[in-house]
C-alpha cells in the first residue's frame, strides 16, 4: 500500500469513527477507491439560499479528493447552497488558505459543520457578499438565529466529566 492509499484508508476509518460518534447526525457513502464521499448531515440547523437564509436541518454534500490529495484540498460542494459568507452560489465551500495536508478529512467535516452554524466565518474573504453583509449586521444575534451545536455530540463519559467538574459548585436562580 503506497502512502496515498494509506492516507485514504485512514481518512475513511476516521470518517467511520466520526459517524459512529455522531449519534445519527452524520452519515455517508464512499466510492470503492475512497476518493468520493456523499455526506448527509441531519439535525444541525443552517441557513440555505444565496440571497436570504431559510432554515433547514438536513444537508447533503459531496467531498471529492483530487489526485494530489492531501497536498491539494478536497473539493466540497453542497446540494443546496448554504447561506454563509464563505459559500459560493454553486454550493462550493471556500476554505481560503486554511487547508493543511496534515488535516484529517473528519476534521474538515467538523469545520464545515462549524461554518454552517457560523462558528467559523472569514468575513475578509467572502464568496457570498449578500451573506457577508447579513453576517456583519447580525453578528451579535447569530446564536439567537442559529443555535451552537456540539459536533460530534459528547460521549456519555464526556458528559459525566462535565458533571463531575461542576460538583461542589452552588447554583442560584436569578431573582
Amino acid at each position: 500500500m503506497n502512502p496515498r492509499q494509506r492516507r485514504l484508508l485512514n481518512d475513511y476509518n476516521d470518517m467511520v469513527d466520526l459517524r459512529d460518534r455522531s449519534k445519527g447526525m452524520l452519515d455517508f457513502r464512499v466510492s470503492n477507491n475512497y476518493q468520493h464521499y456523499v455526506v448527509t448531515i441531519t439535525g444541525i440547523e443552517a441557513l440555505v439560499g444565496t440571497t436570504k437564509g431559510i432554515k433547514r436541518k438536513s444537508h447533503v454534500f459531496t467531498i471529492d479528493l483530487p489526485p494530489e490529495y492531501p497536498l491539494r484540498q478536497p473539493d466540497v460542494r453542497f446540494k443546496e447552497t448554504i447561506f454563509h459568507p464563505n459559500w459560493y452560489s454553486d454550493g462550493r465551500v471556500c476554505f481560503g488558505t486554511q487547508w493543511v495536508p496534515a488535516d484529517k478529512l473528519s476534521e474538515l467535516v467538523i469545520d464545515i459543520i462549524k461554518m454552517m452554524t457560523f462558528e467559523i466565518v472569514n468575513p475578509r474573504s467572502p464568496a457570498n457578499c449578500v451573506a457577508n453583509e447579513w453576517y456583519l449586521q447580525n453578528i451579535r444575534n447569530i446564536r439567537h438565529i442559529l443555535p451552537k451545536v456540539q459536533f460530534p455530540p459528547p460521549t456519555e463519559e464526556e458528559g459525566l466529566e462535565i458533571y463531575d467538574a461542576a460538583e461542589g459548585l452552588e447554583f442560584y436562580d436569578e431573582k
